[in-house]
């Protein structure tokens, strides 16, 4: 588009070099649209699963004010930083969640394992034994008494509680806390902000009027708490 060429054999040109057949198709379906006389924002509109509101919304405006190439390299840039963002994300969480996982693991095999095969020297000796080695061996025979109750319940608690959070109360008050714990709260208020931030940066960049961009903006931010401070944020501006 950049060079001079038409969205319309752009296009095709994207088409011809797209290995996936479900992209083929997408692209596809837009350009017969576009054809049709609809702007490609429309066509794009068809598709909201694939295109979020920051997409057609700055496409919208590219297209009104002549900067359609612009705003199309703004939005690759875009989606090129938030998918580094994301993979940066998952490589630092990575490593604590396999730590804290092998060490439940282990925790939970010599509990259930090996503290047993030391009790039996301890009843041989006959000795008194200190009140956190009595607490260590009662813990250690409640696991393997209710082993199949506590795997049953862990396994209830895993299924439950995404189903509980989808739900808008428990949501709100998930996120809440997460800005309150010192451990969660700078990481989360950095990932929403920057999130918030480059697609207001965007928007308002590519034409969009400020207000659409702020009501765009608290739609890709998770956190309900700080999106819900962005919309009253953008109803004091259009007041």
């Amino acid at each position: 588009v950049g060079s001079g060429m038409t969205v319309d054999t752009s296009l095709s040109v994207l088409i011809e070099q797209s290995e996936g057949h479900q992209i083929k198709s997408l692209l596809s379906s837009i350009r017969s649209s576009l054809i049709e006389g609809r702007s490609l924002a429309d066509c794009m509109r068809q598709f909201p699963k694939s295109f979020p509101e920051i997409f057609t919304a700055s496409i919208a405006a590219g297209e009104q004010t002549g900067r359609l190439a612009e705003v199309l390299e703004r939005l690759a840039d875009y989606s090129e930083g938030r998918q580094g963002l994301r993979q940066r994300l998952g490589v630092a969480l990575v490593y604590p969640v396999i730590l804290t996982l092998v060490s439940i693991l282990i925790v939970t095999g010599l509990l259930t394992y090996v503290v047993p095969q030391v009790v039996r020297v301890f009843e041989d000796t006959g000795q008194s034994l200190p009140t956190l080695t009595v607490v260590l061996i009662a813990l250690s025979d409640f696991l393997r008494v209710n082993a199949v109750v506590i795997g049953g319940a862990i396994v209830a608690v895993v299924i439950a509680l995404p189903l509980i959070f989808q739900q808008t109360g428990p949501k709100r008050w998930l996120h809440h806390m997460i800005l309150q714990l010192p451990m969660t709260r700078r990481v989360s208020r950095g990932v929403n902000t920057s999130r918030m931030a480059r697609t207001l940066a965007i928007m308002v960049g590519s034409g969009v009027p400020l207000l659409d961009a702020m009501k765009s903006s608290s739609e890709v931010v998770p956190n309900l708490v700080l999106r819900g401070a962005l919309q009253q944020a953008a109803n004091e501006v259009r007041e």
